[in-house]
C-alpha cells in the first residue's frame, strides 16, 4: 500500500526555528525489479547509538510527572501571579518548576531530530509498505510508522507470517541531499514486553532504486542501530531507498515482525 507521509508538526517546528524548509510532493510508483539469486552483496554491521529506557519505570515515572506538572499548573493559573501562587506551592514543587530539564515532562519515546540535521534539508516525500499489519481499533501499524519520530508507534508487517520478503520504501524528491547513514530502532519500543513480544528484525536487503545495493546485518538491542552506507543520492530525477526483510529475530509472542524507526543523516544540508 501507499501512504502519504504525514510531518508531523514537532519537525515542522523545529526546521522553522533553525531556517529549514520542508514541503511534501507527490506519490509515485516504485519501480518493478527482480534481483538475481546470485548477487553478492556488501554486508553493513552497525555502530550502536544510545539506547531508550523502554522499561515500565521509565513509563510511570512520565507518567508521575506529568501529573505533578498538572498540579502545579492548576495551582498557578488559580492566582493573578506566580509570585502570588508560589506562596501556595512547596518547596519542592517550586524546584520543580523552575527546573524543567532537570525534571524533564518531555516523552522518553520522542526521538525527533533536535537542532540542525539531515532533515532540515531532506524529507522522504512517501513511505510506501508492501503490507502492514490490520489495525485494531486505535493501533494502526502501517509504513509512516518507521518514520514519525516515535517509539510509540512501529510498522509492522503484514502479508506473510514471518514476514520474510517484505519491505518498506521511502521515495526522495530529485535534488535531496546525499544520504549517508541510516539509524533504525528495531522492534517494537514502545515497552520492553512489546519488544520482547514482536519479531525484529535480523537482516534488511537494502536497495537504492531498483538495486540491491548492501545487506543491513542488525543486531538484535534496543539501542539505536547506526549503518554507514556510502554517499546515496540522487540528482537529476526522484529516487528510492528499499529495505527488505531476509532474516528475523523470533518474537516470544508473535511472529509480526516491527520496525520502530528507520531514519536518515546525511551531508550538503548547507
Amino acid at each position: 500500500m501507499i501512504i502519504k507521509h504525514p510531518i508531523r508538526p514537532l519537525m515542522l517546528a523545529i526546521a522553522f526555528a533553525f531556517g529549514c524548509t520542508s514541503s511534501p510532493k507527490s506519490e509515485k510508483t516504485i519501480p518493478a525489479y527482480s534481483p538475481s539469486e546470485r548477487e553478492e552483496l556488501q554486508v553493513i554491521k552497525p555502530l550502536i547509538g544510545y539506547t531508550p529506557d523502554i522499561s515500565n519505570d521509565a513509563k510511570n515515572n512520565l507518567r508521575r510527572l506529568n501529573a505533578l506538572y498538572a498540579k502545579i499548573d492548576s495551582t498557578i493559573k488559580s492566582y493573578p501571579s506566580y509570585d502570588i501562587a508560589k506562596q501556595h506551592l512547596s518547596d519542592k514543587q517550586i524546584e520543580i518548576y523552575e527546573n524543567e530539564e532537570k525534571y524533564s515532562k518531555e516523552d522518553h519515546l520522542d526521538v525527533s531530530t533536535w537542532g540542525c540535521s539531515w532533515y532540515c534539508a531532506g524529507f522522504p516525500d512517501t513511505v510506501i509498505a508492501s503490507s502492514a499489519l490490520k489495525a485494531v481499533k486505535q493501533l494502526n501499524y502501517g509504513a509512516t510508522n518507521a518514520h514519525d519520530f516515535s517509539l510509540r508507534t512501529a510498522w509492522v508487517a503484514g502479508g506473510k507470517a514471518n514476514g520474510i520478503g517484505e519491505s518498506i520504501t521511502y521515495q526522495f524528491a530529485k535534488g535531496t541531499p546525499a544520504i549517508t547513514t541510516i539509524e533504525i530502532f528495531n522492534g517494537y519500543m514502545k515497552s520492553e514486553h512489546a519488544w520482547k513480544d514482536y519479531a525484529r528484525v535480523k537482516k534488511l536487503k537494502m536497495y537504492l532504486n531498483s538495486k540491491p545495493y548492501a545487506i543491513l546485518s542488525l543486531k538484535d538491542v534496543t539501542s539505536k542501530q547506526i549503518f554507514k552506507v556510502g554517499k546515496l543520492h540522487g540528482t537529476d530525477a526522484e529516487w528510492f531507498l528499499k529495505f527488505e526483510i531476509a532474516e528475523v529475530f523470533k518474537g516470544g509472542k508473535y511472529n509480526d515482525v516491527a520496525i520502530s524507526e528507520l531514519e536518515f543523516e546525511g551531508i550538503h544540508v548547507h
